[in-house]
């Protein structure tokens, strides 16, 4: 099935995203302030934002060239500043392997989409 012409899918979808988010920071609010359940809590902003920047870089190809570059140094600079955020937080405590994984995948495809729009 395909969508009617005047929908806008990419919108649609980060309306989804935005949907799912908000629905995933709700849930965590049920967790302990204290422990991994605490650091995980803590740490839902930055995840979040790493799914939102994994997200975007997908489209980072279609902008025009002039945005693609501050678009890449933007991802850059959230990437850093939340992966910083969530080691600081974790430096203690053995992260979950999903956060990892995020972390990992995040970093991918920056490095891809980087040495694309080189």
């Amino acid at each position: 099935m395909t969508p009617p012409e005047n929908m806008d899918v990419d919108r649609l979808s980060w309306a989804v995203l935005l949907a799912k988010w908000i629905e995933f920071a709700k849930g965590v609010t049920v967790l302990d302030d204290q422990g991994d359940q605490g650091l995980f809590k803590a740490s839902v902003t930055d995840i979040i934002m790493l799914q939102a920047i994994w997200f975007a870089l997908a489209q980072a190809p279609e902008l025009e060239p002039t945005e693609q570059a501050l678009a890449i140094m933007r991802s850059g600079v959230l990437i850093e500043k939340h992966v910083g955020l969530i080691e600081n937080r974790w430096a203690n405590t053995q992260k979950p392997s999903l956060l990892i994984e995020l972390i990992e995948q995040v970093n991918e495809r920056y490095h891809q989409v980087k040495n694309q729009l080189k």
